[in-house]
């Protein structure tokens, strides 16, 4: 395990699994059951994002040992987290999913600002720099301060995505202006290749997206485990 880049809102931590613990979690990956994302309701994944699958099951650190082979991942990140790392504050508990972007797919620009911090772990067996994919992380100096949002749906709009059912606010499907503003000033950031075996903690901060998979990669998934620090454990 080697520390290869810290910041204030990101850390980079390549050969994070050990050999024993990283075949049993690629072997368990051969096993989930996925379903593709539906895109258009959480508007992170737009109209255009192309084919992502997701696990059909979802895992809770308060819930450890899973019984299964992403067990080992679990309790070497509840290792990791022991030390204190400024940007993730006191938290309850801990997600984790799998998501699988096939060539042509992407996610938008966003914030994790719903939850604490959030985590993902690259485990697909190869990756090539050609196949893009990579995680863009836009500069700190980014922020929705700089313009005036106007979230406010007009008379008689029913808010019926994610946005309105969670925060009762306008979400957006089609008009990206705004975004543009945002990501303009200043307009830079870093990239983050997705190395097998690497794992990137991020701020909830920061915007970040993840960029559009190349059709060179061709049947070659890009495959990660993610994850968001939250403030509360689920019911049940």
């Amino acid at each position: 395990m080697q520390v290869v880049e810290r910041t204030e809102n990101f850390i980079i931590i390549d050969d994070f699994l050990p050999q024993d613990a990283w075949a049993q979690l690629l072997d368990q990956l051969e096993c989930e059951i996925y379903k593709p994302v539906e895109l258009g309701q959480d508007k992170v994944y737009k109209l255009n994002s192309g084919l992502i699958y997701k696990s059909l099951n979802k895992y809770w650190f308060s819930k450890l040992p899973w019984q299964n082979n992403y067990t080992p991942f679990g309790e070497h990140l509840q290792a990791l987290l022991r030390e204190d790392i400024s940007f993730i504050p006191k938290y309850e508990d801990l997600s984790m999913m799998v998501h699988c972007y096939q060539a042509g797919s992407e996610i938008g620009w966003h914030r994790d600002s719903g939850v604490l911090a959030a985590y993902t772990f690259y485990c697909h067996q190869d990756w090539h720099p050609m196949w893009g994919g990579n995680l863009m992380i836009a500069s700190e100096k980014t922020s929705w301060d700089r313009v005036r949002l106007n979230t406010d749906p007009l008379p008689g709009t029913h808010l019926k995505d994610s946005f309105g059912e969670l925060y009762q606010t306008k979400g957006v499907t089609f008009d990206h202006s705004i975004e543009k503003q945002v990501l303009q000033s200043p307009g830079l950031g870093s990239f983050v290749m997705p190395k097998p075996n690497r794992l990137v903690l991020i701020s909830n901060k920061v915007f970040h997206k993840v960029e559009r998979v190349d059709a060179a990669a061709g049947s070659h998934s890009r495959v990660s485990l993610t994850g968001f620090f939250t403030d509360s454990s689920p019911k049940g």
